[in-house]
């Protein structure tokens, strides 16, 4: 008998399970229109990061993970997705432009596809307020001063819930 053996090939890393700082560089690069560009020192893209999405890198992921952590993710939820929210709180973009720069280097995306992902994102942001504030008090004490960039970035989305629902 002659039998094939299935090798088994690894499981696909889901989106959630994305935390290193290069797999979200390398996400990053695309929403930034620099996919095909290396990975430089960290410092040169940490400040690239802070200077498109308005948080660094060590924000971001601390941000993705409390968002996975607390079942907070809006359905269908992935990193580009929280990335192009920080985008439009960093930036306040115009619907053109934030649907141009979401698409990096592939054009441009409908504008419902932009607001589909960014609302439910900002307000997943904006859920986290809680767990951020408990949690600032906490590493205050240890003066973590990535800790008070999330929470920053939380009370951005915040008052961007805040306005839209007050209009």
């Amino acid at each position: 008998m002659n039998k094939m053996l299935a090798v088994q090939q690894p499981k696909a890393k889901r989106q959630r399970d994305i935390t290193t700082l290069d797999e979200f560089l390398m996400m990053a690069k695309e929403v930034q229109c620099q996919s095909g560009h290396k990975i430089c020192a960290d410092v040169t893209e940490d400040r690239r990061f802070r200077d498109f999405f308005g948080v660094g890198v060590h924000v971001a992921i601390i941000t993705w993970t409390l968002l996975v952590e607390n079942a907070l993710l809006p359905e269908g939820a992935t990193v580009p997705h929280l990335l192009w929210a920080m985008y439009f709180l960093f930036c306040y973009p115009k619907q053109e432009e934030g649907c141009a720069a979401a698409a990096g280097e592939k054009g441009a995306i409908d504008p419902k596809t932009w607001c589909k992902y960014i609302w439910p994102m900002i307000y997943a942001l904006s859920d986290l307020e809680s767990v951020v504030v408990s949690l600032l008090i906490s590493f205050l004490i240890e003066k973590s001063f990535d800790t008070y960039l999330l929470s920053r970035l939380i009370s951005r989305a915040g008052n961007s819930v805040r306005s839209m629902t007050l209009t």
